[in-house]
């Protein structure tokens, strides 16, 4: 018993920081799992979220008419009409995707490969209103506007 003692000390120096070292990359790979699984939700929640989907129809109304009203009109404190509602209800759904990419929770990697267009072209149509509303509030949109200049370096645009 006492040489199984001593044989077992003496790999103990290589074994337990190997057993750590296998732990901690199970870890990481959880968290990834993790933060793909809530993105994939993310995503899939905004193709069934049926408030999100009205307010794109709603959006893509107002660009086609964007040269007779321009879109940062919407961005008066007090507007509550239907329109204002939806760009509202767009840009925040956004801001709380990037917020989340941001802070670690969704994965960068899968949401860019698959949104990422849809958002930088959301973005910049709603440019104007999002400098508008900032005018009263610099810190709105934020992390929006922070993801979307680093996936603009990214595509080279």
């Amino acid at each position: 018993m006492y040489d199984f003692l001593l044989k077992v000390a003496a790999i103990a120096p290589i074994t337990i920081p190997l057993a750590a070292l296998v732990a901690l990359y199970g870890i990481k790979v959880q968290k990834k799992e993790k933060r793909l699984e809530k993105s994939l939700s993310f995503s899939q929640g905004l193709s069934e979220n049926k408030l999100f989907q009205d307010s794109l129809k709603t959006l893509a109304v107002l660009l086609d008419n964007r040269l007779d009203k321009p879109l940062s009109e919407y961005a008066i404190k007090d507007m509550s009409t239907d329109e204002a509602n939806a760009i509202r209800v767009v840009l925040n759904e956004l801001e709380r995707m990037a917020a989340g990419v941001r802070h670690n929770i969704y994965d960068e990697e899968f949401l860019y490969s698959s949104l990422s267009s849809m958002v930088l072209n959301i973005h910049g149509y709603l440019r104007p209103y999002i400098v508008e509303v900032k005018q009263r509030n610099q810190s709105a949109y934020i992390n929006l506007e922070y993801l979307c200049l680093q996936w603009k370096v990214r595509k080279g645009i």
